[in-house]
């Protein structure tokens, strides 16, 4: 099992071990960060499948796209780096917007291994679509001045 790599605190880092073998994607290591992030203690994360934090939709567009071949194009990089939206599922059942960097890590054997660092957005999208509003506000603004001249 390699160790986690990234040493920012504040990055919930999960190590995913791709196991072309038995076809499932292993989390092997976690940190505190992704322990408060999943609501789920670093025991219980490091026996759990990647998709057991995951969102149905999410987790069904994961496991159909993966290949689980050693010369596989679809790997589990390649197919995280393709979702706009990535989700981690809390343990209350909660969905989480997080940011997703993704990085290739050694492996103890022929499986490959990833690094997942993810941080929190939903306060970064809660700020977003206040923007939004005030913006679409303003121009409602705008057009009721024009017409009242």
């Amino acid at each position: 099992m390699p160790p986690i790599s990234a040493k920012r605190k504040i990055d919930a880092v999960l190590t995913v071990c791709q196991n072309n073998n038995s076809k499932t994607l292993e989390i092997t290591a976690a940190n505190k960060a992704a322990s408060r992030l999943t609501g789920r203690d670093i025991e219980s994360l490091e026996k759990s499948s990647l998709t057991d934090i995951l969102p149905q939709t999410l987790k069904e567009n994961i496991e159909s796209s993966i290949e689980f071949d050693p010369s596989g194009i679809n790997d589990l990089a390649s197919v995280l780096r393709k979702s706009f939206h990535f989700e981690i599922k809390k343990s209350n059942g909660k969905e989480v917007p997080v940011s997703l960097k993704v990085f290739y890590v050694l492996s103890e054997d022929s499986n490959p291994c990833y690094e997942l660092l993810m941080r929190d957005i939903t306060l970064t999208k809660k700020l977003e679509e206040l923007k939004k509003q005030s913006l679409e506000n303003q121009a409602h603004i705008n057009d009721y001045d024009q017409a009242t001249g």
